[in-house]
């Protein structure tokens, strides 16, 4: 059987919309996850929900005034080639019926992760995407840090 869950995010305003810091607004997301592990190296992740009521870019110029539902969805299949190295890609899209939010996206990422520690990890990505909140093409690094 999967592993399953719900989750209800509540985005609370921070900052001041003067400053561009934050749009003043509140945003709801529903939105729910499957995780199947395929081999013992090998997992195969499922999620889908809806931003409700919400603010397709937060703390942008101009988008107090246009809310509405947007419609996410991702898949994503992740290998631990070795104990340290991890290895993955995914896929997301995102729509909204509302076209005054201009939010369509569609990506596509491949990256994964080098553990440098027990608790450090170094990790990094290329995404690539298409319509107006999709970046057209880019290169994340970065580093994760586990507090336990």
């Amino acid at each position: 059987m999967p592993a399953a869950t719900v989750v209800l995010y509540v985005e609370a305003p921070t900052g001041s919309t003067r400053k561009q810091l934050g749009s003043g607004l509140v945003d709801y997301w529903l939105y729910g996850v499957l995780q199947k592990s395929l081999t013992k190296r090998t997992t195969a992740r499922l999620n889908g929900g809806v931003l409700f009521a919400g603010n397709s870019s937060t703390g942008l110029i101009g988008i107090e005034t246009t809310r509405g539902q947007v419609f996410t969805a991702n898949g994503s299949l992740v290998r631990n080639f070795t104990p340290r190295l991890r290895l993955g890609a995914e896929l997301f899209g995102g729509v909204t019926s509302n076209f005054n939010l201009s939010r369509g996206q569609l990506e596509a990422q491949i990256g994964g992760g080098y553990a440098l520690t027990e608790r450090c990890e170094f990790t990094f990505g290329v995404v690539a995407g298409r319509y107006t909140a999709s970046p057209r093409a880019g290169v994340q690094v970065g580093f994760a840090y586990d507090f336990k």
